[in-house]
């Protein structure tokens, strides 16, 4: 549905106090200074023709694509009257630090604005924040590969990187943790023991399974139901000998009181 041509004038306005750079990344330490809008034009069947650079009292000037562009080509520098906006559609796209937001019509916009954007962040912050108090549990070198062959097994993929791994078992946000250092170091070296004993092995910068990981989890298995086995057979002995030593000290008992009973029947007569 195209907005009336003053509302969408009006969230052109707003969102281009925050102009996008030619360039930026999606990805990386970067995303977390990002504070800017991409603001779009798009004509009446949705597709996107105008992206918009900055807004005089008569024009918008920004970059023209043409709908049956080919992929990759580069836009054409244009100005749009303002009284042609009744054609098209506002839609935004604002970066808010390593959050993306996106607005698709210029009510939308204007009525949730950067405030739900900055609301959301800061509870992220927040939720960061106690996440930050938390000291992460440490995983040791069979949970590590436990992990790995269990993905393995699951979806196939046989190679990651250190940074995957770990947030895979620790979560995305463990890159904000104050002791992020402290954790990479970690993993890395319960790695490096995978791959020197020969359980994993490193390709370039990617962690690999091999045949030999299941061998290992195979054999620690059997270890531990041997361990398990041997505990409660521990357990029953012990069961067993309290039982023992119950009925023996009953029947010590029987046998004092009986003597009691002989001696003092003696006694009185």
């Amino acid at each position: 549905m195209k907005n009336p041509k003053r509302l969408t004038e009006r969230a052109l306005r707003v969102a281009l106090r925050k102009p996008a750079p030619l360039r930026f990344t999606l990805t990386g330490p970067s995303i977390y200074d990002r504070d800017f809008i991409l603001t779009h034009l798009r004509d009446s069947e949705g597709r996107f023709v105008f992206l918009a650079t900055s807004i005089s009292n008569e024009f918008v000037a920004g970059l023209w694509f043409a709908p049956e562009r080919k992929p990759g080509s580069h836009g054409e520098a244009r100005q749009i009257p303002l009284s042609d906006l009744g054609q098209f559609q506002f839609y935004a796209e604002y970066y808010c630090r390593e959050l993306e937001h996106h607005y698709k019509s210029a009510f939308s916009y204007l009525w949730w604005g950067e405030l739900s954007a900055h609301a959301r962040l800061w509870w992220r912050r927040g939720d960061q924040w106690i996440f930050n108090q938390k000291r992460l549990a440490r995983t040791e070198r069979l949970d590590l590969l436990r992990k790995l062959v269990q993905e393995y097994l699951t979806g196939g993929r046989d190679n990651w990187s250190y940074v995957e791994i770990i947030t895979s078992i620790e979560g995305p946000r463990w890159i904000r943790h104050p002791a992020k250092d402290e954790i990479i170091r970690h993993y890395r070296l319960l790695l490096a023991s995978l791959v020197e004993s020969g359980e994993i092995a490193l390709s370039g910068s990617a962690y690999k399974i091999v045949p030999r990981s299941m061998v290992t989890l195979h054999q620690h298995e059997t270890e531990e139901q041997r361990h398990s086995d041997m505990r409660w057979q521990s357990i029953l002995m012990f069961v067993l000998t309290l039982c023992l030593v119950v009925t023996g000290a009953v029947q010590a008992a029987g046998t004092v009181v009986g003597m009691l009973k002989d001696f003092w029947s003696v006694q009185v007569g």
